[in-house]
């Protein structure tokens, strides 16, 4: 009777700390959603909405890589600003939209450095952001207000 108690116990126990490892899903929300709330939170240029086309064109990311996107960037075109929200259809997807987006920031560094110095500081302080199959690029003077709008929804 005794054996009988402490395996069951035990194995409540095991049950117990393997769901504790357990790390939630971020929330089912649409990326449209979450830039909405960014474009009506944080002062911004007026902002271009990009299109699947342009993802093609700008960052060579194909229909196949993503599930949902939300992007846009500065409608002047020699400032930069740009939020990028990309959901990945699986993991391999994600590692690939990394790579192109990064490729995207070292070209526009490139670009900024002797043309407009202030830009490409701005340039300079931007990262690439992943959360698990979300991959997402802000090169924004309001990065800090947008990234607390990201962490709401995908931390």
């Amino acid at each position: 009777m005794k054996k009988t108690i402490c395996f069951i116990l035990a194995t409540i126990l095991c049950f117990c700390f393997a769901s504790c490892g357990h790390k939630a899903e971020p929330p089912q929300v649409s990326l449209s959603t979450v830039m909405q709330e960014i474009r009506s939170s944080v002062s911004l240029p007026e902002m271009m909405d990009l299109t699947a086309e342009n993802l093609q064109d700008y960052f060579g990311i194909e229909a196949g890589e993503i599930t949902d996107f939300a992007a846009c960037i500065n409608a002047n075109g020699y400032e930069k600003e740009e939020i990028i929200l990309l959901c990945a259809s699986d993991a391999a997807s994600a590692e690939s939209l990394v790579q192109k987006l990064n490729l995207s920031l070292e070209n526009a560094a490139a670009e900024m450095q002797n043309y407009l110095p202030e830009q490409y500081a701005l340039v300079q302080q931007s990262a690439v952001r992943t959360d698990g199959l979300i991959v997402s690029l802000c090169i924004s003077e309001n990065a800090q207000q947008i990234e607390a709008i990201l962490d709401k929804y995908f931390k």
